[in-house]
């Protein structure tokens, strides 16, 4: 059979024919950009989340390295700390060793301190006697105590000198009992230093010194007897300091 068209039927048909030939390869570039433009949405989305992951693993890592160095500090900070206690310890222990051989030495230090006191106090001449020998005591006592502290009884001991220093800088004043020509009688006694020691009655009826040379009292005379009650006033504070003439013991000699 044969089958004719008609001459504008054919041009229909051939441009219908054309387009269609021409449509399929745009859409298929449109299809292709998109999936294209697809793909790099997609890849852009899992770059920025491997890039928020990597900033993530990047604060970790800080993070991490900080708290690293705040432990090594704090590592070399107490190996410093304990180099300086074992220096430390190690000084203690020199110090506990030195003390150790200072208590052995101390000891007998302070027996032979208190045996001198002892003797000068016995020497010397006898004002406040009673007192001073009470005090010598005292210090035995503390020698004989085994739980006695050392420092305390060392202490104790050079209060015990310093008190008998000052008896050498100061005048005084006091009233005590004087032992002399077998009897006893109340009296004031006038310490001048230790360059002197006299007494007057409370009647002021006598007066006496301290003889150094004789170790006994020597009676002096009426003028001498005024001036040391006017020396004790002054010591008392009962008249302000002025010259006193005083007599003085000769000076011992040595050979």
């Amino acid at each position: 059979m044969r089958i004719s068209l008609k001459p504008g039927l054919a041009l229909l048909l051939g441009l219908n024919l054309a387009a269609t030939l021409q449509a399929d390869p745009l859409q298929q570039a449109l299809q292709e950009q998109r999936r294209a433009d697809q793909e790099a949405i997609t890849s852009q989305q899992r770059v920025e989340q491997l890039d928020d992951e990597a900033r993530h693993l990047l604060e970790q890592w800080r993070q991490a390295s900080a708290e690293l160095e705040r432990v090594e500090s704090y590592n070399r900070l107490r190996e410093k700390q304990l180099v300086a206690q074992q220096q430390e310890l190690e000084s203690l222990e020199r110090q506990q060793q030195a003390l150790q051989q200072t208590r052995h030495e101390i000891g007998p230090l302070t027996s032979r301190m208190t045996e001198v006191l002892e003797q000068f106090v016995a020497l010397d001449i006898p004002f406040l006697l009673q007192e001073r020998q009470q005090r010598v005591q005292q210090l035995r006592e503390l020698e004989s105590q085994p739980d006695t502290d050392l420092a305390e009884r060392f202490r104790r001991l050079l209060e015990a000198y310093q008190i008998e220093s000052e008896y050498g800088r100061t005048i005084e004043a006091y009233q005590g009992v004087l032992e002399a020509d077998g009897g006893e009688r109340m009296v004031d006694f006038l310490r001048i230093g230790r360059v002197g020691l006299f007494y007057r009655t409370l009647d002021g009826s006598q007066a006496g010194i301290w003889d150094v040379a004789d170790k006994s009292w020597r009676g002096l005379d009426e003028d001498a007897g005024r001036e040391i009650d006017r020396a004790i006033r002054v010591a008392r504070k009962q008249l302000p300091p002025d010259l006193l003439l005083l007599p003085v013991p000769a000076a011992e000699v040595v050979q």
